[in-house]
């Protein structure tokens, strides 16, 4: 089991999930990145690959991930370019797959930017974002949305809410 933290965090904002994970019997690799400092397509093309080639190339069986926001995005990017022949099952927490509204709030925020890094502006929600250059997805995956993350406007949260409804609640479900 892989796990991939999120934009601006560390391998430590998963502790408690790898944990559970090695409790319950899983082989755990919780990768720390720079997700701050190295662009999305050097982290897919040298980091990512130098971390998990001896994992992938065991052939100790299925390899599963579990990502965190930007984690996903990596992974895909990742799997689109590097596609293992043991991998399993793939479980994204909140990824920005359509881009991030709060990636475009960042790029507009000087002094934002300078926290965000390189990746900043690949995160958003233009179609030259890394989230929509890397296509559709050809892996069995789960994804668990956020619900509400955005705190940066109310009309932001307001237009998340109605997609949420309408795309991911049959319609005798939904408000």
């Amino acid at each position: 089991m892989v796990l991939l933290h999120g934009f601006g965090r560390s391998g430590l904002s998963l502790w408690q999930l790898e944990r559970f994970l090695k409790q319950a019997g899983y082989d755990v690799i919780n990768v720390n990145y720079p997700s701050t400092i190295l662009p999305i397509d050097q982290l897919v093309e040298d980091y990512l690959p130098r971390r998990l080639a001896k994992r992938l190339a065991t052939g100790g069986g299925r390899v599963h991930f579990v990502t965190h926001s930007m984690g996903g995005v990596l992974l895909r990017g990742y799997l689109q370019r590097h596609p293992p022949v043991n991998l399993g099952r793939v479980v994204m927490l909140a990824p920005p797959n359509q881009g991030s509204e709060a990636a475009d709030f960042w790029s507009r925020s000087r002094g934002l930017r300078l926290f965000a890094g390189p990746n900043r502006a690949r995160l958003g929600t233009n179609p030259e974002s890394g989230p929509r250059a890397f296509g559709r997805v050809q892996f069995d995956l789960g994804v668990i949305p956020a619900q509400n993350l955005c705190r940066f406007s109310r009309s932001c949260c307001r237009r998340n809410r109605t997609m949420a409804r309408s795309r991911l609640l049959p319609r005798k479900f939904r408000e």
